[in-house]
């Protein structure tokens, strides 16, 4: 039986009011983001309080792509956990350097001004839209990194990743997409992560819309890479 390896502590402490079955080996509660390496693939698993939230599952490469900016923390932020302060946690993260893009939205005016201080403050490029929800008023903020993606990210690393994964997988055609793959990651060489400030993150359209979606808010390629094959 694979081992769980853990490789990510979660945002939150352990809570025992509501204990899962999933432990450590002292008999603790597993909480955070664990690996099972497997004869071909490795199993992603996000486990909070000893309940099995999510898994990600991709073949086992020679991967040499890394970044600060990419890990599994950001995870966290992607939206539907139900914490509280992930909102300033998203900011905090892109300013700190270790997210590229942070993306929310908030009902409560109250909550939105100190957010846009920090946002403001940080001299980091963002944006703030006021957008009305059936008589309600919702704040979609976005702040980036500064900078191009050639800049930020080893790109020539992601791509070899990438073209890796393809030839790893049951894609049937494995030639066009490594090359739709190759084209749009030699089209983000010069462009400013900012430029995409009004880029519809939150509906990707299909696999080059969430290669480039997982890049720009932080997300491991593993992950990615799991949804789309």
């Amino acid at each position: 039986m694979p081992i769980f390896t853990k490789i990510c502590q979660d945002l939150l402490p352990a809570n025992n009011s509501f204990p899962g079955k999933y432990r450590e080996a002292d008999g603790t509660l597993m909480h955070g983001v664990y690996l099972r390496e497997y004869k071909k693939t490795f199993h992603r698993l996000l486990i909070r309080n000893g309940h099995f939230m999510r898994k990600y599952r991709y073949p086992k490469i020679d991967a040499k792509f890394q970044s600060t900016m990419v890990n599994d923390h950001n995870l966290y932020l992607c939206g539907g956990w139900m914490l509280k302060g992930l909102d300033y946690k998203c900011i905090t993260r892109v300013i700190e350097g270790v997210k590229p893009m942070g993306a929310f939205c908030s009902y409560n005016e109250s909550e939105i001004e100190p957010l846009l201080e920090m946002c403001f403050k940080s001299g980091l490029p963002y944006r703030s839209t006021i957008i009305k929800i059936d008589d309600r008023i919702n704040y979609d903020i976005v702040i980036t990194a500064k900078g191009t993606f050639g800049e930020v990210f080893d790109l020539t690393s992601l791509q070899l990743d990438y073209m890796s994964y393809v030839n790893a997988s049951s894609c049937p055609d494995k030639e066009r997409e490594c090359l739709a793959i190759t084209a749009l990651i030699s089209s983000l060489h010069n462009k400013n992560i900012s430029d995409y400030l009004e880029y519809d993150y939150a509906n990707p359209k299909g696999y080059l819309d969430y290669i480039l979606v997982g890049l720009m808010l932080g997300y491991p390629i593993e992950t990615t890479v799991s949804l789309i094959y």
